[in-house]
């Protein structure tokens, strides 16, 4: 259901460099409405991308444009993995104290 619309306009996030839209070839028709739009995203999980790069083999866009995501998304992982190691302990902790006072 296009409706002849064919997209969105898009910007950067750098006021200094990047002041006009990205579509700098056109808008083919019409833009999508507001009413037409079924969701938005709302959370990002940074350098997760990175790692469906690595698994389709497209490394070069990672060499090219971002060469220490790889890094970075490894420092989220173990990050996320102490984050419930961490949680697990405390509330091992927690609960041998309940049982020490019974």
């Amino acid at each position: 259901m296009d409706n002849g619309r064919s997209g969105y306009l898009t910007m950067g996030d750098n006021a200094v460099t990047n002041r006009g839209f990205d579509q700098v070839i056109g808008v083919y028709g019409d833009l999508v409405a507001v009413e037409n739009i079924r969701s938005v995203a709302w959370v990002e999980i940074p350098w997760l991308g990175s790692l469906k790069l690595m698994i389709n083999g497209n490394t070069s866009a990672l060499d090219t444009w971002a060469s220490n995501s790889i890094g970075y998304l490894a420092v989220a992982f173990v990050t996320v993995i102490m984050v419930l190691m961490a949680i697990g302990y405390t509330s091992d902790c927690l609960h041998i104290k309940k049982a020490k006072k019974r």
